[in-house]
């Protein structure tokens, strides 16, 4: 039995109001008219497979269509989520208007793209953990300074050439503001050339 799992609740516009999935769930195939409250989730989930002790987490995510391509927009939520919302509906605005982020930001084999929005303080591995195996993500982030950094991340063997997090002296417990700070270089200098990093980072979870 799974003994915590990935809600992820996606909003999908006026046909189905929403979806729920789950990476470490694969079995749950359900859609609402509304969003589902936490009962519900708990018992769809032990119904999947999750442990009845076990727990939880709730992300939202919000379904774009751009160009035949469709891009998911995801939040967690928890205690910060107004601020993840903010962080959210920025990216969804800047996918549906940026030519260039579309572009820069990596599709999985459905052709999918999967963005999430992120704090400084999100460990790497929490992150990583919201999404299916294999699939990349881009996540964005926007510090005190109301300075925006993008990153793609995936997983994979060293095969890729892709730098990984070991390379920049992180781990899957280090922050996502860690990351960006040490790819910036904002201590030492830039480690890499930041308009070719997601073709050099690799992260495993």
């Amino acid at each position: 039995m799974v003994n915590n799992a990935q809600m992820i609740i996606t909003l999908w516009g006026s046909d189905v109001a929403c979806s729920v999935s789950s990476p470490q769930l694969p079995g749950i195939v359900a859609a609402y008219d509304e969003q589902p409250g936490p009962l519900e989730l708990h018992t769809l989930a032990v119904t999947a497979g999750l442990n009845p002790g076990g727990t939880f987490d709730v992300h939202v995510e919000c379904a774009i269509e751009v160009d035949d391509v469709t891009y998911f927009v995801r939040s967690r939520s928890d205690y910060y989520s107004r601020q993840r919302a903010k962080v959210a509906e920025s990216i969804a605005t800047a996918v549906r208007n940026n030519a260039g982020l579309r572009k820069y930001a990596d599709a999985d084999d459905l052709d999918d793209v999967l963005f999430i929005a992120a704090l400084p303080s999100d460990r790497i591995k929490d992150v990583m953990a919201t999404r299916s195996e294999g699939q990349p993500l881009t996540v964005g982030m926007v510090d005190d300074q109301g300075v925006w950094s993008f990153v793609g991340l995936s997983s994979g063997n060293d095969e890729t050439g892709r730098r990984s997090m070991s390379d920049f002296g992180l781990g899957p417990e280090s922050t996502v503001g860690d990351l960006f700070d040490r790819i910036e270089g904002k201590e030492n200098g830039p480690l890499v050339d930041r308009a070719r990093v997601r073709e050099h980072l690799l992260v495993s979870a």
